[in-house]
């Protein structure tokens, strides 16, 4: 070979060596941009994560303060319940006691009026037994009467005989 082709050929080698430096530069840049990428992707998942995690907390902050809030709402709600019941418990035992005294004032009346009645029919059969023996005397007599005007009369039908 001729040295000219010798020289072309070295040359052409030297920019083949030089190609395949500048190529494996470029491989190697790119490498670095893909990592760059990568990093920045990876940053901006963060960042959204993070966005998330954020509207996440603020989400729950505002769950749990209306949950709170119905809570404290339902308390109220009962406590008024409560209140209400004990009010009618105690208005419901008040009327009770009420007629429940009405009713042993209305039975002790009842009670006196059926003594006085028991009395007076007590004394009404007294009287009556009375008037019994007496009318049991007036028959006694009588009979002690009739039997002497039988004994008359029998007397006179044996004398007009």
């Amino acid at each position: 070979m001729s040295n000219s082709k010798q020289q072309a050929v070295e040359d052409i080698r030297k920019l083949a060596r030089q190609f395949k430096g500048l190529i494996e530069f470029a491989d190697e840049i790119e490498s670095v941009g893909s990592l760059e990428r990568a990093a920045n992707e990876a940053s901006n998942r963060i960042e959204k994560y993070k966005s998330d995690e954020e509207e996440a907390a603020k989400s729950y902050l505002l769950a749990k303060q209306k949950s709170d809030d119905q809570q404290a709402h339902a308390d109220m709600q009962i406590d008024e319940a409560n209140e209400k019941a004990e009010k009618i418990i105690a208005f419901a035992g008040e009327k009770a006691a009420s007629h429940m005294a009405d009713a042993q004032i209305k039975a002790q009346t009842v009670k006196a009026e059926a003594e006085l009645y028991r009395a007076k029919v007590l004394g009404e059969v007294k009287a009556l037994e009375s008037e019994r023996l007496v009318m049991v005397q007036e028959k006694a007599e009588l009979g002690a009467v009739l039997s002497g005007l039988k004994s008359e009369l029998e007397a006179l039908k044996k004398r007009i005989s």
